[in-house]
């Protein structure tokens, strides 16, 4: 089996920028400027040689479901698939996806085009969700992780990869990336209006 430290080394080597996590925060651990910092094989070797961290990988883009009640994450990545496969047939399976710890997806690429951070299709929220955050306004149910952004991944602690390899991400073009994108926000619901 192979080790985090390899795993994190052939990552890095593959071109990715690799970040410590702290497992449970799934966020970088104490490493201030993260979001600008350029990883050498000293630091990926320091990280990751006690095996304490996760791996996050920093600055490529892909959808990040949410498994946050109903809809949940299965019939969302079932609901996005098909709208993505009548645009643009066999895309989504090219895609490297990811399941997570608490049973969601990612969906990563590469392309010549990429932006930060966004969220893409949101729920209101419950009444039990209100109990708990009376101002919440909405939840998130498919946002992406781009430029800036971070992706705690496999083979950290709950995440399998079930299709692709990290080290070999699909390029797509930008028509197809605008697929992508555009059939996750018509998975989103209308949230609730503050008063």
């Amino acid at each position: 089996m192979t080790s985090l430290l390899d795993t994190a080394l052939a990552y890095h080597q593959s071109g990715l920028t690799v970040l410590p996590n702290d497992p449970v925060a799934k966020y970088p651990a104490g490493l201030r400027g993260w979001q600008t910092v350029q990883p050498q094989e000293a630091d990926i070797r320091k990280w990751f040689a006690n095996g304490s961290h996760a791996i996050g990988v920093r600055d490529v883009e892909g959808l990040d479901f949410d498994n946050k009640g109903q809809p949940d994450a299965d019939v969302l990545y079932t609901a996005w698939q098909q709208l993505v496969e009548q645009q643009a047939p066999g895309l989504a399976a090219r895609l490297l996806c990811e399941r997570t710890p608490r049973g969601g997806y990612h969906l990563v690429w590469r392309c010549d085009e990429i932006q930060g951070n966004q969220k893409l299709a949101i729920r209101p929220p419950t009444e039990a969700e209100l109990s708990q955050t009376p101002k919440l306004t909405s939840v998130t149910l498919i946002e992406t992780r781009g430029k800036g952004g971070q992706f705690q991944v496999a083979p950290s602690a709950g995440y399998t990869i079930v299709r692709g390899d990290w080290t070999a991400l699909p390029r797509i073009t930008p028509a197809e990336r605008a697929i992508l994108l555009s059939s996750a926000r018509a998975l989103s619901r209308a949230a609730r209006r503050p008063i």
